[in-house]
């Protein structure tokens, strides 16, 4: 019965001993087990995520936001510096027509517009007119009578050159008045006369004109010609013969001083 007791005795007191070690190791067991499961849980979660990490991907952004910004300068710059060369060129081409007719103009007397009509004097006496539409002719500074732009330089107009096709205003007042060194006017039959109305000393004291063919002018409106061609001395031939008359009222010295014309038709 000793032995028994004994017996159980240093059984108990074994698996007393023992009863820790076995107790560590199940607990070491459930921690290694906890450690795998982390471990694993961390290896799908890693497997789970996206290839490119969000630095990767702020990274690239950035890249392509920086590689667009500077394709927009440089493309910007290429559209300035082209602007800047097409303004040069512009610049240059205006120079260049300034200068070209400041050599064509250089030697002219005088130069300037009537209405919308350019006109010039170059340096042998011809007065250019251009296309365009005429201005009633100025008043003189006193206001009594009008003169044309050019009056100032009458006496170094030798010849009108009337360049396009001109309407003539209301008035035409003193228009060639006292031009007395003019011998010869081209393109007369450029001046439409349709709306004129006042045809005053238009050819008053032209004295060295000794020819002259009015025949294209429409005269229907015209109602005062006062003084027309006083003072044209040397004119031997004068073609009006086309002329409507009807509607002139004033005719005062209109032919007067004509002492060489041989021939004047106003028979309609």
């Amino acid at each position: 019965m000793k032995k028994i007791t004994y017996g159980f005795v240093l059984s108990t007191m074994f698996l007393g001993t023992l009863s820790p070690t076995i107790r560590v190791i199940s607990e070491t067991s459930s921690v290694i087990t906890k450690e795998t499961s982390t471990i694993e849980s961390s290896e799908s979660t890693n497997n789970s995520l996206p290839q490119s990490s969000p630095l990767s991907t702020t990274y690239n952004s950035t890249i392509s936001d920086s590689t667009t910004n500077e394709n927009q300068v440089l493309h910007q710059s290429k559209e300035d510096t082209q602007k800047e060369l097409l303004t040069t060129t512009a610049q240059a081409q205006r120079d260049t027509n300034t200068l070209s007719e400041e050599s064509i103009t250089s030697d002219d007397i005088a130069s300037g517009t009537f209405g919308t009509s350019a006109w010039r004097i170059d340096s042998n006496g011809t007065l250019y007119i251009g296309a365009g539409e005429f201005s009633d002719t100025p008043l003189n500074p006193n206001g009594s009578t009008s003169s044309s732009p050019w009056f100032q330089w009458r006496s170094q107009i030798k010849s009108i050159h009337l360049d396009g096709p001109i309407i003539a205003s209301d008035s035409l007042n003193n228009l060639f008045d006292y031009l007395s060194n003019v011998t010869d006017i081209e393109g007369i039959e450029q001046l439409d006369t349709s709306k004129t109305t006042k045809m005053q000393r238009v050819f008053g004291g032209c004295s060295s004109l000794t020819s002259l063919d009015l025949t294209s002018w429409d005269v229907s409106k015209v109602v005062d010609i006062f003084s027309l061609f006083n003072g044209a001395t040397n004119m031997q031939s004068l073609n009006v013969s086309n002329w409507d008359t009807s509607s002139m009222t004033n005719i005062t010295y209109a032919f007067s001083t004509m002492s060489k014309l041989k021939n004047l038709d106003l028979s309609r």
